[in-house]
This record gives structure tokens, sequence and C-alpha cells, in this order.
């Protein structure tokens, strides 16, 4: 299963590419530097074969567009795109909150890279999708408006609301050619950005959204998903 992955330097992005080598697939593994990702340099060590890696800034279109210029000459058709590139806030409570303490281009910032920058990527990726391929954007149970809304989270949670609905769009733009596209809620997870009280390590993470993917029900596309597989309301 090709799969290229988003924000691949740290975190569930990482732990993504780690287990897409480790099963015997070839992984894009895409970060801003992958030359200072000396984690990701290890994993790709350990499987020189099916790693490579690729630069990418997602909030950059020159840097998309030589990414998928890089995926079209390996001519290797992805059955699987995942969208883990992020950030939590940018400045801080400028992004964050509280009301008093926002700016509005430190919001724009968030919502560039979480909803904006992984919408330019499936579009410039999308010649390169092959059939029934799947497009996993990692979104959070703070994107949905369903649930109650916890304070100081303004610009995480307008993207990843703003992220899910990015997931909608394509999944009926991309309806014919039998792609189908999910947000997936990993859970609160270990790492730089869920911080260290998250209660899931990024490696059972991972391998239950893995699972997810694996086994999503014939009209999944569109929809919004946990761990577990159980659809979330947004």
């Amino acid at each position: 299963m090709p799969t290229l992955v988003t924000g691949a330097s740290r975190g569930l992005g990482l732990e993504f590419a780690r287990q897409i080598a480790q099963a015997g697939d070839t992984v894009f593994a895409t970060c801003r530097d992958p030359a200072a990702a000396t984690a990701l340099q290890r994993v790709a060590d350990a499987a020189p074969d099916r790693v490579r890696l690729i630069p990418l800034d997602v909030d950059d279109p020159s840097s998309i567009a030589a990414c998928a210029q890089q995926v079209h000459t390996a001519g290797i058709p992805l059955d699987l795109l995942v969208h883990s590139a992020g950030v939590w806030a940018v400045g801080g409570p400028a992004s964050s909150g509280p009301l008093g303490r926002l700016e509005p281009d430190a919001l724009l910032a968030v919502l560039r890279t979480n909803a904006v920058g992984a919408l330019a990527v499936t579009q410039a990726l999308a010649p390169h999708l092959g059939p029934q391929a799947t497009v996993a954007h990692l979104s959070s149970g703070l994107g949905s408006l369903a649930r109650d809304v916890p304070r100081d989270n303004y610009g995480y949670a307008l993207s990843k609301a703003a992220l899910n609905m990015v997931t909608r769009y394509l999944a009926e733009d991309l309806a014919d050619r039998d792609v189908r596209v999910v947000s997936v809620d990993p859970g609160w997870v270990r790492t730089d950005l869920g911080g260290p009280s998250a209660r899931l390590e990024p490696a059972e993470a991972v391998t239950q959204v893995r699972a997810v993917l694996a086994d999503l029900p014939a009209d999944a596309s569109g929809r919004f998903w946990n761990r577990h597989g159980e659809e979330v309301p947004w």
C-alpha cells in the first residue's frame, strides 16, 4: 500500500511512517526539513528500500508542487494519503485565546496549515492517487460542532472543523475516481502537540487508526470517524 504521510518528522506522522515501512510497504515520508529530522532518518535507514524522504512545507505552494513532481517521477500510484502535518497554536494566545488576545494573522496561520494545507496537498497529489485510494485527515474531537466547546482553543478547533468540511468537499470531488476521503480522530496522543498528559502513545493510536482505515464501510467517504471505528457527530 504505497502511502504518503505529511508531517512525518515527529508524532503521529513519524509513527505512521514507521509502521507502514515495518509492514513492508512504500512510504513517502514528508516534512519541512528531512535532513534535520533525526528520528525520521532512523526510520529511513532501517528500511532504505521502502522509505523515501521528501521535503514538504504544506504552507508553501512551490514546495507542494515539488513534492508532487517527485511522486510523479517515482511512478508509484498512492493507495493512502495521510495528512498529519499540523500545529496547535501560532503565537500562543494570539491563536488560541482568550478572546481579548486573539489576532487574525495568528488564527489564519493555524487555519492555513491545518486545513488549507491539507486541501492544497490533496489537490496537487490527486492525479497520483490510485484507484480506490484513501485520503485520511487526522482531525480532532475539537473540530466537532456537536461537542461541548472548551475554552481557549479557538484556532485549533476552527481549523479542525474546517478540515472536516474539506473532507466533505473532497469526498464529492473525488467520488468519480472511487477515492475515499475521511476525517479520523486519533484521540489525545502523547506527542509534542498533544503534550505529556495525553492518554495515548503514538504507536497505539496509529495502530488503531490504521485498522479503521483498513476496514472502512463502503459509504465511509465524507464522514468523520474515531480510532474505534465509530462515526463522530460534527
